[in-house]
């Protein structure tokens, strides 16, 4: 069974970076709302970590945010997954200088 603080946590680390991204591209939580075909409020729940998306709603999101939803083994070590991790963790990926 998974501790309540670690899905706090997840809730919390998620919600952070779907913010990040809106941002990265320049979206207002209006418009990123439009895009979902939801209202900003749920946007603004969403990014400040009310509630748990559930999957159809990440989908959602994550199309909009023109990211992948990909799940991948947490052993499994490559630049992909190290990069997300580290984003997660940081909300910034590493310099590849």
């Amino acid at each position: 069974m998974v501790n309540e603080k670690v899905l706090i946590e997840a809730r919390k680390i998620t919600a952070g970076f779907l913010k990040n991204r809106r941002e990265e591209l320049k979206l207002s939580q209006e418009q990123l709302a439009e895009k979902c075909g939801w209202h900003q409020a749920t946007i603004a729940r969403i990014e400040s970590s009310k509630f748990f998306v559930n999957t159809k709603q990440l989908w959602i999101i994550c199309n909009a945010l023109d990211l992948y939803f990909f799940l991948s083994p947490k052993e499994e070590e490559s630049d992909l997954i190290n990069s997300m991790k580290y984003r997660f963790q940081k909300g910034i990926p590493p310099s590849k200088n």
